[in-house]
C-alpha cells in the first residue's frame, strides 16, 4: 500500500522513470552523538562528537547503541542482508557524516561489509530538525540530474523524523528504531517491506504499533480513529513536533 502523495505534489523523492537503472537507496543514520563538554568555546572544527548512549538515559540509535562509540556487528549485518536482499545503496543522513574520521570509520565498515555507499546528505545547521529536509534535498538534487532514477527509499533513524521538519515527504519511506534495540529484526523487515514498495511499512512509530497490533491478532490498544489522517497515519494536528519542543538529537 503505498503513502497519500505530499499536498505539495512533489513526489517524495521517488522517480516515474521505469529505467532499468533506477536504484534503492537507504538514508543511514547510525546512533547518537554529543559534542563533549570539555569542548564548549573551543573552535566548531576541533569538536568531535561522541556517543551519548551511557548519559542520556533514552540515548538510542541504529547500528551503535552502546556508550563506546562501537558499531554492533548485529546490527551491521541486519543492514547487510537489507541491502542485499533489495540491492539498496546507502547514503548516511547520520551526524557522523560531520567528521572526517567518523564519516570514514562508518563508511568503511559498510563497504567492507559489500555494501555501497554512494553519498551524504548536506550539513545543515547542527541540533536543528531539519533532518528531513537534508534527505529530500539529497534526493531532488540526485533527481534532478541527467539519467538519475529511484524506485524505492527508506530513511532509518532513530529520532521521529516524521514530526521534524520537513517531515511529511517522508511519511511512507520512514523507519524509527526503538529505544536501546536499534536496527533490530523487525526493523530489517519493514525497510525491505518499504524497499519493496509498501509504503504502509514507513509510517514510523505508527507502523511499528500497527504492526505489534497485528501479530498480536488484533489486541492491544490502537490509536484513536478520530486521530487519524486519510491514510491512516496520525492527522498532521496530533503528529509530534520535534521543532516546537526541543533542539533535535544528534546521531
Amino acid at each position: 500500500m503505498s503513502a497519500e502523495a505530499p499536498a505539495d505534489g512533489s513526489s517524495n523523492g521517488v522517480s516515474s522513470s521505469s529505467s532499468a537503472d533506477a536504484i534503492k537507496i537507504i538514508f543511514l543514520d547510525v546512533g547518537t552523538l554529543r559534542t563533549p563538554s570539555h569542548s564548549h568555546g573551543a573552535p566548531e572544527a576541533n569538536r568531535e562528537p561522541h556517543l551519548d548512549c551511557a548519559s542520556a538515559p533514552r540515548a538510542d540509535g541504529v547500528i551503535c547503541c552502546n556508550g563506546m562509540g562501537r558499531l554492533e556487528e548485529d546490527k551491521l549485518s541486519r543492514l547487510r542482508k537489507v541491502a542485499h536482499e533489495t540491492g539498496a545503496k546507502v547514503v548516511l543522513s547520520t551526524d557522523w557524516r560531520r567528521d572526517l574520521s567518523l564519516k570514514a570509520t562508518i563508511t568503511g565498515a559498510l563497504t567492507d561489509r559489500g555494501m555501497s555507499v554512494i553519498g551524504a546528505t548536506r550539513k545543515g545547521p547542527p541540533l536543528k530538525p531539519i533532518r528531513p529536509q537534508e534527505i529530500t534535498g539529497w534526493l531532488d538534487g540526485f533527481l534532478g540530474k541527467p539519467n538519475h532514477a529511484v524506485s524505492q527509499w527508506v530513511a532509518v533513524d532513530d529520532r521521529e523524523l516524521i514530526g521534524e521538519i520537513g517531515g511529511e515527504r517522508l511519511k511512507g519511506h520512514f523507519v524509527n528504531t526503538s529505544f536501546a534495540s536499534g536496527l533490530s529484526d523487525r526493523v530489517a523487515e519493514r525497510m525491505v517491506a518499504v524497499l519493496n514498495g509498501d509504503h504502509e511499512q514507513g509510517m514510523g512509530h505508527f507502523a511499528a504499533r500497527t504492526v505489534e497490533n497485528r501479530r498480536a491478532g488484533g489486541r492491544g490498544r490502537s490509536p484513536s480513529p478520530g486521530r487519524r489522517g486519510r491514510s491512516g497515519a496520525p492527522s498532521a494536528a496530533s503528529a509530534p513536533s520535534m521543532a516546537a519542543t526541543s533542539p533535535a538529537r544528534t546521531g
